[in-house]
C-alpha cells in the first residue's frame, strides 16, 4: 500500500527556533518533552506492508520571520516526492504579504500557506481578505486551523470565504472533531457541513493525539464516520501530524491503525492515504504570474 502524507513536520532543533517546543510554551500536553528531538526524514518509518511515496510538510515555527527557508531545508535533503506550506502572516500589508509569497516561491516544493488564527478580531482586519485573495488569484492552499466547534470563529472564517469562492481551503486536523456524544460536537456538525459546501476544500483527518493520547483505532473510525456521510470523498484525506502523534503511537503503528480503519469502511483506501492528497497537493499548478499587488 502506497501512500502520501499530507501533514507532517520535521525539526532540526540546531537550526530551527521552534519556541513551541520549549516546555515554558504552549501546548502544555502532558507528554510534550518527547517531541523535541530531530527529525527528518529518515525517521518516517513504516512498517513492510506501507510505502510512503510522498509527503506534505507543515510549517513549524523554525523561522516565523522567514518560512520559506524551512521549506528548503527539506527540500534539499527529501528524496520522495515532496511539497511544502509555509507560515504566513495575513494581517500583514498586501505589499510584505505578496513580497514574502514570491521569496517562498523560490522553493519549488511551496503550495500554500498557514497562520493559525484563533482571535475573531484578526481575521475582521483589512488586510486578511486581501490577502486571502491575492492565495486564491495564484492557487495556492490557506491551510485552516482552528476549532470547527467555535461558532464566532468559524462564521469569521465562513464569511471570508464565502467572498473567494476560489480560494483554495485545507481544513486542518479535522477541526478538531469534538466527540461525538458531546453537545460540542453538534456546533462542529453544522461548521463541517458549511465549509464542505465549498468548492476547493480540502479536509485533512488526523490529530487526535492532541486532545485524546490514548485514541485507538475504534477512535480513528469515529472520526471517519461524519466525514464519509457529509464530505465528497475525494476532499477527504488521511494525514498523520508527526511527529505529534508519536505522543500516542509510532508512525508505523499509527498508519497501520488508519488503513485498519478506512478498510472497515469499505471506502477504496488508496484514494483516502494517496490519491486524494496527490490531487490536491501535488497535481497543483501555482501561477506565480498572478502574484502581485
Amino acid at each position: 500500500m502506497k501512500i502520501i502524507d499530507p501533514h507532517l513536520h520535521l525539526f532540526d532543533l540546531k537550526q530551527g527556533a521552534y519556541d513551541w517546543l520549549k516546555p515554558e510554551n504552549p501546548p502544555h500536553w502532558p507528554n510534550k518533552q518527547i517531541l523535541r528531538r530531530d527529525c527528518n526524514e529518515s525517521s518516517l518509518k513504516l512498517n513492510q506492508q506501507i510505502e510512503l511515496v510522498g509527503y506534505v510538510h507543515i510549517e513549524a515555527g523554525f523561522d516565523n520571520d522567514a518560512s520559506w527557508k524551512e521549506a528548503a531545508l527539506w527540500e534539499k535533503q527529501s528524496t520522495r516526492n515532496y511539497k511544502a506550506i509555509q507560515n504566513a502572516d495575513l494581517t500583514a500589508s498586501p505589499e510584505e504579504f505578496i513580497a514574502d509569497l514570491q521569496t517562498g516561491l523560490h522553493c519549488a516544493s511551496i503550495v500554500g500557506v498557514r497562520h493559525i488564527i484563533e482571535n475573531e478580531r484578526l481575521l475582521a482586519h483589512p488586510n486578511t481578505l486581501k490577502n486571502l485573495k491575492r492565495l486564491a488569484e495564484s492557487n495556492l492552499i490557506f491551510e485552516l486551523q482552528c476549532d470547527l466547534a467555535n461558532s464566532v470563529l468559524v462564521n469569521s472564517y465562513l464569511s471570508l470565504i464565502e467572498q473567494i469562492p476560489t480560494l483554495n481551503v485545507s481544513i486542518n486536523h479535522l477541526g478538531f472533531i469534538p466527540k461525538s456524544d458531546s453537545i460540542a460536537f453538534k456546533s462542529w456538525l453544522s461548521h463541517f457541513r458549511s465549509f464542505v459546501q465549498h468548492p476547493h476544500i480540502g479536509v485533512k483527518i488526523s490529530g487526535l493525539e492532541m486532545r485524546s493520547p490514548y485514541f485507538n483505532t475504534d477512535d480513528i473510525m469515529r472520526m471517519l464516520d461524519p466525514c464519509l456521510t457529509e464530505a465528497p470523498i475525494y476532499t477527504l484525506m488521511m494525514a498523520s501530524n508527526f511527529p505529534v502523534v508519536t505522543m500516542a503511537y509510532s508512525y508505523a503503528n499509527y498508519w497501520d491503525m488508519v488503513i485498519e480503519a478506512v478498510n472497515h469502511f469499505g471506502a477504496e483506501t488508496h484514494v483516502l492515504v494517496a490519491q486524494n492528497a496527490q490531487h490536491y497537493y501535488f497535481d497543483r499548478h501555482i501561477k506565480q504570474d498572478q502574484i502581485h499587488i
